[in-house]
């Protein structure tokens, strides 16, 4: 796809964008309000004027033109209010929620523009500001307990388990969420554990998360859980076993165990685990599906095989862990054999090594016990690669590659502020209409 900007007109319009806070403080919480004004100083018509709000933290709550429509995208608004003549103006009002924890002073920015030529880029660009003072009620402290496993069964009982506590005041209540639908309020078990139990979860995809509100009426979420409820089938890989190792070129038969109690299989497929699909399964009869994946890259991988019925319903196996390598060889060739040395001695160690893949890390071991160590991400075929490529292998190199990663980050952080600085964060998204509605 070939995205083209649109010429700009030879006719001259001079836009103008002032904004105001109403009031211009506010004890958090609180929605920040600005008035927004735009005006077209001439000399011709305005057309295709679009207006981009840019909030520094929170969320337009809403926006209403007074011509036109706005399209609100979370920290940012993009209002196209269509013609504006020499001498009018049209003005939107924005209501905004900063972040609660908010304090100091909130800025958004404002940026319009036209289809003609602006003969006073200058007055393009505005910003407003609202003094947030800082919420007195300190927020409560939440977080979820970990769950035993990732996958469950239809018939499992799942219990969410949740600790909070409020600084400054009491928990007025634990309420655990399942994506955005309440499960429910917990009772607390204690003054600051809360438990709530799910007998037969529905099959699927689960994300929960508890959010504690306080005596203030201030909440904080949890961190989330993700889980996985498996439907009536059974599923298990038979073959391989979980652990195998397999030689890189070869071939590697993949077999699948899949029961319904009550209905049929409409198909199995495996996958690498919460990736890609590496194929559907041929049904070989006795409750068996089979995959032959062919010429095997070295890898770590991580499979499931995947069942789904009739009734649209799907069960997932354990995950099946294989890796794809050749059993490295070593062999020690200083101290020889029975050698005998006059104490105390330094002993030099020698050896030699063949890895199909790369050697990680060599360990030297003297009666059970690790005298020595060795290896390291640089010793990686990509990485080091890379490394030579930037005068950084070998020893005394060490700074130089922390210098190149410093200089590196500082350009990049550079070229960032400048360009919010210039307002040129998001011009390309306003120029090429992304943030139109």
């Amino acid at each position: 796809m070939v995205v083209k900007a649109l010429p700009k007109s030879d006719t001259k319009v001079d836009l103008e964008v002032t904004a105001k806070a109403s009031p211009d403080s506010l004890q958090m919480p609180a929605k920040a309000k600005m008035t927004v004004t735009i005006k077209n100083n001439g000399p011709n018509v305005a057309t295709d004027v679009g207006l981009f709000v840019h909030l520094p933290q929170g969320e337009v709550s809403s926006s209403k033109p007074s011509s036109g429509t706005c399209k609100d995208l979370g920290a940012a608004t993009f209002c196209k209010l269509g013609q504006i003549a020499a001498g009018s103006s049209a003005t939107i009002e924005v209501l905004m929620d900063p972040p609660p924890e908010y304090w100091g002073e909130f800025s958004p920015r404002f940026k319009v523009r036209a289809q003609e030529t602006d003969t006073n880029p200058a007055n393009n660009y505005t910003e407003a500001t609202v003094t947030l003072a800082a919420d007195p009620n300190a927020p409560p402290k939440v977080d979820l307990l970990g769950l035993e496993k990732e996958l469950f069964e239809q018939d499992d009982t799942i219990v969410l388990k949740a600790t909070a506590s409020d600084d400054d005041g009491l928990i007025s209540k634990v309420e655990f969420f399942d994506w955005e639908k309440s499960l429910g309020v917990a009772p607390p078990t204690d003054s600051k554990e809360f438990t709530l139990t799910l007998n037969k979860p529905a099959n699927g995809n689960h994300h929960f998360y508890a959010v504690a509100t306080d005596n203030g009426g201030r909440t904080t979420n949890s961190h989330p859980i993700k889980i996985f409820v498996n439907g009536p089938m059974k599923v298990r890989i038979v073959e391989p076993k979980s652990g195998s190792i397999f030689l890189p070129g070869s071939d590697l038969l993949l077999v699948a165990e899949a029961v319904h109690p009550g209905g049929s299989i409409k198909g199995v497929e495996f996958r690498y685990t919460h990736t890609m699909l590496l194929g559907a399964a041929t049904p070989t009869g006795d409750n068996r599906f089979t995959l032959h994946l062919r010429d095997l890259q070295r890898a770590v991988s991580e499979i499931q095989a995947i069942a789904t019925d009739d009734a649209g319903l799907v069960s997932k196996s354990q995950p099946f862990k294989f890796s794809v390598s050749k059993a490295p060889t070593v062999t020690l060739t200083a101290p020889t054999a029975g050698a005998s040395l006059v104490g105390p001695a330094n002993v030099e160690v020698a050896l030699n090594y063949t890895c199909t893949n790369w050697a990680t890390r060599i360990e030297i071991y003297a009666n059970d016990l690790i005298v020595a160590t060795h290896g390291g991400g640089t010793g990686l075929p990509t990485q080091h690669e890379c490394l030579a490529m930037l005068g950084c292998v070998g020893t005394g190199t060490a700074n130089k590659l922390a210098e190149i990663v410093a200089a590196t980050v500082l350009c990049g952080e550079l070229s960032l502020g400048s360009a919010i600085v210039a307002e040129e964060w998001v011009e390309s998204h306003d120029l090429y209409g992304r943030n139109r509605p």
